[in-house]
């Protein structure tokens, strides 16, 4: 039951979010808002508020808004025109769809800033200060004071750098060092050691035995915000590449994709350590939520930008029918992606 009422609570403050931004940049350009929607389907609750009707509804998913007039074939009235979607110049229609994404990378750099200003801040360095017992990379000749420059010809600038890279290595790793103003290759093993990730689950992590350099600060307002949007770009970058290192295989979608059930079982655990840990949780979702939606895939925000911007370039709308075969098959590629989710957090968590 608690990972059920964290997940409500993380997926209603995204969703809400999300929507509320495409509501905003709607009514600053005079489009008429029909309904404001947090989850799907039948409403539980509802009211009216001017000309829109606000709904809490059964499945909490996801949320909408219905803008009139969305439809590219709607006809209306003369007058209807200047509050209708449709008709909407395309800067319009590009900006209050951007809005949602917009929101919730707003939303991550407002926690993430807000946690810098509460909080010591941990600032790592890939600078060596220590060894662990057995380690691979001593073996190996690699000494105190020596810092990362890449690993596997990809560059090192925070621990989830390396931690990736270790995470999809299948073998040896080529380290590039810097010591002594002196760069020189280390090729190192991984060692495989029992962890546990966010959700407690235990799993195989690979280490190269390597205590790195750590200091503790407290930043100032400005500092604060400026490393906040560092972090939810760092955030957004770490998604892409994971992304991108599974679909050419180097990380398993099996075990590293999740959905709904993976999100409520990691809410409950990051609530255990406490609400500063929640909204770390909350930010990381929304740069991960703002970066799918992103994807050019038609049924997403992403998709429509992307035929405004080609609409924008050809200087005519795009095919109706071919726009309509696009959204079936975004459709259709979200649903296979959410029943393939689903299965792994079954198979995870209760198999």
């Amino acid at each position: 039951m608690d990972a059920m009422f964290y997940f409500i609570i993380v997926i209603g403050v995204l969703v809400f979010v999300h929507e509320m931004g495409h509501f905003l940049a709607a009514k600053k350009f005079g489009v008429r808002v029909e309904a404001f929607s947090i989850g799907f389907g039948p409403a539980l609750l509802k009211k009216r508020i001017g000309e829109t009707e606000y709904r809490l509804s059964l499945v909490p998913l996801g949320g909408y808004v219905k803008m009139f007039g969305e439809d590219s074939n709607f006809i209306c009235s003369e007058e209807e025109i200047a509050v209708s979607f449709v008709y909407q110049k395309l800067w319009k229609k590009f900006i209050i769809v951007a809005m949602g994404v917009t929101f919730n990378f707003l939303l991550a750099i407002v926690i993430f800033s807000g946690l810098n200003m509460t909080s010591e801040r941990q600032v790592f360095y890939p600078i060596v200060v220590e060894f662990t017992e057995n380690s691979p990379a001593k073996d190996v000749g690699m000494q105190i004071g020596d810092r990362i420059l890449k690993i596997n010809d990809n560059n090192i600038s925070t621990f989830n750098d390396i931690r990736l890279e270790l995470h999809s290595a299948k073998g040896d790793i080529d380290v590039l060092v810097e010591r002594n103003k002196e760069s020189l290759i280390l090729r190192i093993n991984p060692q495989i050691v029992k962890g546990k990730n966010i959700t407690g689950k235990e799993m195989d992590m690979k280490v190269m035995g390597v205590v790195f350099k750590v200091e503790t600060v407290r930043l100032g307002i400005i500092s604060s915000v400026q490393s906040g949007i560092k972090d939810t770009y760092e955030v957004g970058k770490l998604n892409l590449l994971g992304i991108k290192k599974m679909v050419t295989g180097e990380l398993s979608a099996r075990d590293n994709l999740g959905g709904p059930i993976m999100i409520a079982k990691a809410s409950a655990e990051t609530a255990k350590y406490g609400l500063k840990s929640f909204l770390w949780f909350i930010a990381i979702i929304s740069v991960c939520l703002g970066v799918i939606n992103l994807f050019p895939i038609p049924a997403l925000d992403g998709g429509h930008l992307l035929i405004y911007t080609i609409e924008g370039v050809i200087s005519r709308p795009v095919n109706k029918t071919i726009e309509k075969c696009l959204n079936v098959a975004g459709v259709l590629l979200l649903v296979a992606l959410m029943v393939f989710t689903v299965g792994n957090d079954f198979l995870n968590f209760f198999f």
